[in-house]
């Protein structure tokens, strides 16, 4: 089986090239640099056997090979290198790069959902709300060195969390509203965590049939707070303006973009749809 390595093409990236030959030394081993996303997926589309392709980086670089592997009998394996890995929290608590790929080599492979949002394929989480516009923006934080990388979005919500409209949401199902109002927080998910470790949607699991999805109503600017930290604790559950659903597929009306996987994406109409077993994926052991 081939083993394909889609990297970023700049001088971090090429660093771990050495490694990667080291671990993989009797394995065929195809390293490619790239710069955009129609090279990453026509690099995918040339491949004439199944193969493990490996996405070095955070979420955002997973969403972008994924959508060249769903559907296929090709295999994804996710090694962390970036500024966000929540996926990844739920496959292992290792975040040693090279340990992980090791590991790889003797773990089992599992097919498992995926969600598509209109024409995009998502692994981990779909977000609107103050959760989105955090995302959206947690990289305006970059400037500020003296903030560690996991503590941006935290600074991310204190810098939006005021000026926040409270958008208004329709969220349907074969023409059956389940929620409608005004809301602070919305998450589709097909993982547990997002925001940087945030456990949002603790009961979802990758090959259950459905996805999670957590609404939280909007409410006074002086109760939020309590609300975060109850997000913060996990406890979002046992508060009385915290909806669950549990779906397969429904429509969202909302004029606002939507945060998936760390990428910002903006459609007139939002329709999700699962897609049950439609990735393989090492699963960590």
């Amino acid at each position: 089986m081939k083993h394909l390595f889609l990297l970023k093409d700049d001088s971090t990236y090429h660093a771990l090239e050495p490694m990667i030959q080291r671990v993989l030394s009797n394995q065929d081993v195809e390293i490619i640099y790239s710069q955009s996303k129609e090279e990453v997926l026509s690099s995918i589309q040339q491949l004439k056997e199944p193969a493990r392709v490996y996405s070095i980086g955070g979420d955002g670089t997973i969403n972008l090979i994924m959508q060249g592997l769903v559907h296929t009998d090709h295999e994804l394996v996710i090694l962390p290198f970036g500024t966000g890995n929540d996926f990844l929290k739920v496959l292992t608590d290792e975040k040693d790069l090279e340990t992980l790929l090791k590991m790889s080599l003797s773990s089992k492979v599992k097919r498992i959902d995926t969600i598509k949002i209109n024409n995009h394929y998502y692994i981990n989480s779909g977000c609107f709300g103050l959760d989105a516009v955090v995302a959206n923006h947690v990289h305006d934080t970059s400037g500020l060195k003296w903030i560690p990388r996991n503590k941006r979005y935290i600074v991310s919500i204190i810098r939006n969390i005021l000026k926040y409209p409270f958008y208004h949401v329709a969220v349907k199902k074969d023409n059956l509203t389940l929620y409608e109002g005004r809301i602070i927080l919305f998450a589709i998910n097909n993982g547990q965590y997002y925001g940087g470790g945030f456990q949002i949607t603790p009961d979802a699991v990758l090959d259950d049939g459905h996805f999670d999805i957590c609404i939280v109503d909007r409410m006074p600017l002086i109760k939020i707070p309590y609300y975060l930290v109850k997000l913060f604790r996990h406890q979002l559950g046992t508060l009385k303006k915290v909806h669950f659903f549990y779906e397969d597929h429904l429509d969202v009306e909302i004029k606002e973009s939507c945060n998936i996987d760390g990428e910002e994406v903006q459609f007139d109409h939002y329709h999700f749809e699962l897609q049950p077993k439609s990735l393989n994926i090492i699963i960590y052991q």
